[in-house]
């Protein structure tokens, strides 16, 4: 018999891409809200959470940096912080990694940026591609690397991102961590890697895209 799946019902109109969270033992909706959602009225898009249970809306105003480009894609929690992988504009796009302790105060890595477009986004791994494909590839627009997210996988880090040129030109590309998710998580603050907490059960637990 296979998993069963309880339909709860329609939450809103004309809202899609969003992901549930746990923060502080409670349960929230992360919306990406598009220009075009009948109750927004600031003309543009934007970011915001929601209580599951009363389904109202939190301010959200400690989102990180709102005096420059940055457009979140993963979040983990590990060891007492969470780690927010996200984009930001720099020389094209780049992926930059912050922590934070409560999510409103932020420190950025001293090492990003996590990854930056290069050469190496056009290798081929997938034997199955055209060769049609593969000129797209070689020729291809590059000044992104962006989405990214990961799992662990027989102790080593399995990574999809996406490249190109933020402007329809993109494809998804593959990297590889030869360690775990806390040595790598950890390791983009190499000054703070003493731990200070146990380890939480949420650690490895995707909370966000």
């Amino acid at each position: 018999m296979k998993p069963r799946i309880d339909k709860l019902g329609t939450l809103d109109c004309d809202l899609v891409e969003t992901n549930p969270v746990l923060f502080a033992n409670r349960l929230y909706r992360f919306d990406y809200v598009r220009p075009g959602y009948g109750p927004n009225d600031t003309g543009d898009s934007y970011f915001r959470f929601v209580d599951w249970e009363t389904q109202e809306p939190t301010a959200d105003e400690c989102t990180y940096a709102k005096d420059r480009y940055t457009a979140p894609h993963c979040l983990r929690y590990a060891n007492g912080w969470y780690y927010n992988f996200y984009l930001e504009a720099h020389e094209g796009y780049e992926q930059r990694v912050v922590r934070s302790r409560d999510l409103i105060h932020w420190e950025a890595s001293p090492l990003n940026p996590v990854l930056r477009a290069s050469d190496d986004d056009r290798r081929i791994a997938n034997d199955a591609l055209s060769a049609a494909d593969r000129q797209r590839i070689a020729v291809g627009e590059n000044l992104n690397n962006s989405d990214i997210d990961f799992c662990q996988w027989q102790g080593q880090l399995w990574l999809t991102y996406a490249w190109g040129n933020q402007r329809g030109v993109e494809f998804l590309a593959a990297a590889r961590y030869d360690g775990t998710e806390i040595e790598f998580l950890e390791g983009w603050f190499p000054d703070t890697r003493q731990r200070e907490t146990p380890v939480s059960p949420l650690v490895g637990r995707r909370l966000m895209i």
